[in-house]
């Protein structure tokens, strides 16, 4: 039929033609075979688009962190369930207070671990645990390309300077990484930047206007900082090419991030 739902890996080129035969078979048989654990709202940044961010002492206000405990607890769950693959974020994840004690579990349950990440806090400690416990991959947040452009992003001092030591850390351990920007009104100027950035590293990098508002108390205004004629443009024309093309279901929609 042709409204019957098609998942994203038949049109994920890029996979292992193995692996892509196990996320067919997952999907046939209604397996759970990738997640995403959202640690933290906590992060360093305070990006103008971010509706996961909370402060510290708001977060009572919405909710709790899940412990170590629990976090594993659950893991385990997934585990049995038929979960293989895994996204750790945030927030920012580094910043869970038992973040080593979850990534540690996490990897010696056996997860393919993806790491999302500004990159920011990839030193010392965190460093010493990658090396123990490396994830198959890591994938940053690059906002800019210089820190001027990070401060008026992301609100913080030397945001650039940070984060390009912490992808080039990574990159020296051997660990590959991946770039995803957000793209606003305040770094829309200097996409071919980023671009050139990911080029001259030889890094994968994807993009994205997509912004949504926060439920939950983020100190953020989606509306003051998306990129909006832009993204109608552009959203029309992907849903004429869909509709043109027969493809309802978005190819670069992966099943975890």
């Amino acid at each position: 039929m042709s409204g019957d739902f098609e998942p994203a890996c038949r049109r994920m080129e890029w996979l292992d033609p193995f692996y892509k035969q196990v996320w067919e078979k997952a999907f046939a048989d209604g397996i759970p075979i990738s997640g995403t654990f959202e640690l933290t709202p906590r992060c360093n940044f305070n990006c103008k688009m971010c509706y996961v961010h909370l402060k510290a002492e708001d977060i009572p206000k919405h909710g709790k962190e899940l412990s170590a405990r629990e976090w594993l607890r659950i893991a385990e769950e997934a585990k049995a369930a038929g979960t293989t693959w895994l996204c750790v974020t945030g927030g920012e994840p580094l910043l869970h207070p038992e973040f080593a004690e979850i990534w540690q579990g996490l990897a010696q349950m056996g997860f393919f671990l993806t790491l999302q990440t500004n990159a920011s806090l990839i030193s010392g400690k965190v460093v010493e645990l990658l090396e123990r416990y490396p994830p198959r991959q890591v994938k940053i947040t690059l906002y800019g390309s210089d820190d001027e452009v990070y401060k008026a992003v992301c609100g913080v001092e030397n945001g650039f300077t940070r984060v390009n030591d912490g992808i080039h850390t990574l990159m020296s351990m051997g660990i590959p990484v991946e770039l995803v920007s957000t793209i606003v009104r305040q770094n829309a100027d200097d996409v071919e930047k980023m671009a050139f950035y990911a080029y001259r590293h030889r890094l994968p990098w994807a993009s994205t206007g997509s912004i949504k508002p926060s439920l939950r108390g983020a100190d953020t205004d989606a509306a003051a900082v998306r990129v909006q004629e832009k993204l109608e443009e552009a959203k029309r024309a992907e849903i004429q090419r869909r509709i043109r093309e027969k493809r309802f279901v978005d190819p670069n929609r992966k099943p975890a991030t």
